[in-house]
């Protein structure tokens, strides 16, 4: 990168970057008034565009060359700084001496913003209404619970049934529909300590479809499901 003290207004220097998965990085330094710094993997200084600028030492309008990046920046700064927004409502909080460690968590906040953003869109489109989809925090509880578990064996089960599950089962609503959530696809589908259990009390099975009350849960799932030999939904279940 050049030095502020060589470059004028509209002046600027670039360096791309390529991983292995063949992602290009723009990272690039402009100077007005101050310089400004950006990076993106989608956009680059090309094409480069001017605009009329004045100049305080010529006293006069000049043409300023501005890049691509920079164009694209101004006219969605708007969306950047309700992102910045919606950043700092759960943003993950740690300490540590290695300056980089900061980068690191705060791309997986980003990371997780836009998977956020994109689920949104994607129940807009599917006419999901808006009481009934996931907020920001709900969403990042879901994807957390769902990292932690998801592949890997449960501790095992201690004799009886926790309490807390016990208490869980027998809040749930006694009319309609269940309120029970199911787990996340990547957990319910991974193959790992997917083991039955015996419950105190039975419960609604939790395969589409099927309205039987089911003594067996799932001890990683923690569902009810129905476990017998004319009506296998334990094994659909975390098949299909």
């Amino acid at each position: 990168m050049i030095r502020n003290w060589l470059m004028k207004d509209g002046d600027f220097s670039m360096n791309n970057e390529t991983d292995s998965g063949g992602t290009t990085v723009t990272a690039l330094k402009w100077y007005d008034n101050r310089a400004v710094y950006l990076a993106s993997s989608f956009a680059t200084s090309v094409p480069i565009e001017h605009a009329r600028k004045y100049d305080k030492k010529s006293k006069d309008y000049v043409d300023v060359p501005i890049p691509h990046i920079v164009r694209m920046y101004n006219e969605h700064m708007g969306g950047v700084d309700l992102h910045d927004q919606l950043l700092s409502y759960y943003r993950m909080s740690f300490r540590s001496k290695r300056y980089y460690m900061r980068l690191v968590f705060h791309m997986i906040d980003i990371t997780v913003i836009n998977c956020w953003l994109l689920y949104r869109r994607a129940a807009d489109k599917a006419d999901i209404p808006m009481r009934k989809q996931n907020s920001l925090s709900h969403f990042k509880l879901r994807l957390s619970k769902s990292l932690m578990i998801a592949g890997k064996q449960m501790n095992p089960a201690k004799r009886g049934r926790p309490s807390s599950v016990v208490k869980a089962f027998k809040d749930r609503k006694t009319k309609g529909k269940a309120t029970k959530p199911i787990p996340e696809e990547n957990v319910r589908l991974d193959g790992v300590d997917h083991l039955p259990d015996y419950a105190e009390v039975r419960g609604t099975c939790k395969m589409p479809g099927c309205t039987a009350r089911a003594l067996i849960f799932c001890h990683k799932c923690n569902v009810h499901l129905c476990f017998e030999r004319s009506r296998n939904c334990f094994k659909k279940f975390h098949a299909e």
